[in-house]
């Protein structure tokens, strides 16, 4: 039976984008990796025990909204990408440096490129 192996980051270990770049060399560098599991980037845990324990609602707002200021307008140019469809979620506290989204999966493709033109080219 070949050998498997289950990568798990999360923490600082993925709290920016050097961080992460060293996480996928590690997984680049195992031919045995065959799942990569990442939990919460650093300090989300503490932003979710907050808010579990009951923070008004406009402190919720703030935690939630606490990164966007270092995104350089990323979270509007997402928001202006997607206006049109119908998207029913969106995620943004995993991490800063991603954004989750419920679609219809017949228009994933076409907000997949849209949101690739709108934000590398």
């Amino acid at each position: 039976m070949p050998q498997l192996s289950v990568a798990k980051f999360g923490g600082t270990s993925i709290a920016n984008y050097d961080a992460m770049t060293a996480c996928a060399k590690i997984v680049i560098a195992d031919p045995n990796t065959r799942l990569v599991v990442l939990s919460a980037s650093a300090g989300v845990t503490n932003l979710l025990v907050a808010l579990a324990n009951g923070v008004k609602a406009t402190e919720r707002e703030k935690l939630i909204g606490n990164d966007l200021h270092i995104t350089s307008g990323v979270a509007k140019r997402i928001f202006d990408t997607v206006q049109s469809y119908n998207v029913r979620m969106i995620s943004y506290g995993a991490s800063t440096n991603n954004v989750c989204m419920l679609v219809q999966s017949e228009h994933s493709d076409e907000i997949v490129r849209s949101l690739h033109k709108s934000l590398f080219e």
